[in-house]
């Protein structure tokens, strides 16, 4: 019986852990406090590094991840035409599973994921804000053999991630 117990409690681990994302700040001093600004664009660029990984990873569609960027920024009211802020994604780390070891190896053949620095730049185009966004998915199974569905997912989660630590992610550090 405790063998089944920890057989059950691994698997319900694994699945809360399976699908996350993280936001970190290089800088724990940072002085932004969201003030209500708005952006006029969102700019989202490949470094070098992930310009080397898509050849690995051709799932992934730079314009997805903008699009989606830009339709969760508008959703929250974060996007306003002729404002001079500007929010710009420099994508770092791409990983995308193959749908076969997605499928078979589940999160043992590790995680999709998407990292990224988010700045923000002032009516100055001064950076203002920069932060480390990373989503990451690793269900495996028939859910995480669809890879529409897990592109999709980290798509939106980077998305979210980003919306969230614009509007009050140092607020919420700074309650603690």
């Amino acid at each position: 019986m405790p063998k089944l117990r920890m057989l059950l409690l691994s698997a319900i681990v694994c699945a809360l852990t399976a699908c996350s994302g993280a936001v970190t700040r290089p800088d724990a001093s940072s002085n932004y406090v969201y003030n209500g600004e708005r952006f006029s664009a969102v700019k989202v660029d490949l470094t070098t590094q992930a310009q080397q990984q898509l050849s690995d990873n051709d799932t992934f569609q730079l314009d997805q991840l903008k699009t989606n960027l830009e339709t969760r920024l508008n959703a929250d009211g974060l996007i306003s035409q002729g404002e001079r802020y500007r929010v710009q994604v420099a994508v770092k780390d791409i990983r995308v599973r193959s749908t076969f070891s997605a499928v078979m190896w589940g999160f043992m053949a590790g995680d999709d994921h998407i990292q990224g620095d988010v700045t923000i730049f002032d009516a100055e185009d001064h950076p203002v804000h920069t932060f480390h966004v990373k989503a990451s998915y690793a269900l495996g199974g028939f859910a995480g053999g669809q890879d529409g569905m897990r592109m999709n997912w980290l798509y939106k989660r980077f998305a979210e991630l980003t919306s969230e630590e614009i509007r009050g992610g140092n607020k919420k550090q700074a309650k603690s």
